[in-house]
């Protein structure tokens, strides 16, 4: 409807909006970067209750005729999105979110079975001493209630010398040099702990690309990354480090997705 800019206020103060009386206007709708089925995706959000959101993907702006948005957009199937909201046949003006992929270039899987619905397939659970002996985590896959009873990785600590590496669930990826990456994941656990989450080499000198510390419980957490690759092409690992949880722990991990940006993206 308006732009305004605003001055630096010091050391505070208060910015008051009033719309001006016998004018009228629509407020564009906005986006909202989410994940939709396992893949990234744009929301179209509109503060107009009544109005009604068109979008298009092919670089015009949306008319009274274009699509009605009724679900999240795929990034991988357009390369720019203009949305407008209608009302009574009053338009606001359009948002314009570009630089997404074009068409069939689009991010590339680097992970396998991150839903977990093909069982423990291509996920491997590492101890390594003094933790323990291989009982010391105990991994297998369920579905889970507080999930959408969704399939997920069911990790019980049953021994940890706290020692976050020493407990592990890995999964082999190639990074290709300067790789852009998006990542996601799902965490849950039935108390107050700390994990370990992120992408590194499998071998010394272990170059990492990320690996963060994570605080969870027992709600579930989405978490999302953006990173980059500073390295030159790695033999890299996801990986779920658990030294950090107390004996008798249960963590769940589920929804995993790992995605390369190709060059120009």
């Amino acid at each position: 409807v308006t732009t305004c800019q605003v001055p630096p206020l010091r050391p505070w103060g208060i910015l008051v909006l009033r719309p001006l009386t016998g004018r009228e206007g629509i407020w564009p709708p906005r986006f909202a970067a989410i994940d939709h089925q396992g893949a990234p995706a744009v929301r179209l959000l509109s503060p107009e209750r009544d109005a009604t959101v068109r979008f298009t993907t092919d670089g015009s702006n949306p008319d009274a005729d274009a699509a009605v948005y009724r679900e999240p957009i795929p990034i991988e199937s357009c390369r720019e999105i203009h949305a407008r909201s209608y009302r009574s046949g009053t338009a606001s003006a359009a948002s314009v979110l570009g630089h997404l992929p074009a068409v069939g270039q689009g991010a590339k899987s680097l992970l396998a079975n991150g839903d977990f619905s093909q069982g423990t397939d291509s996920w491997r659970r590492v101890v390594s001493q003094p933790a323990g002996s291989g009982n010391a985590l105990e991994f297998a896959v369920e579905k889970v209630e507080k999930l959408g009873n969704r399939f997920a990785a069911r990790l019980e600590v049953k021994a940890s010398d706290g020692v976050p590496y020493h407990l592990r669930l890995v999964q082999p990826v190639d990074v290709s040099k300067e790789a852009k990456l998006y990542v996601t994941a799902t965490l849950l656990a039935d108390r107050r702990t700390r994990v370990r989450f992120g992408i590194q080499g499998r071998t010394a000198p272990y170059r990492v690309i990320h690996v963060g510390i994570l605080e969870i419980g027992p709600e579930p957490r989405r978490f999302r990354w953006g990173m980059a690759n500073p390295h030159g092409d790695l033999d890299a690992q996801v990986q779920l480090d658990l030294g950090y949880c107390a004996p008798g722990t249960t963590v769940w991990l589920s929804d995993v997705t790992v995605r390369e940006l190709r060059s120009g993206e």
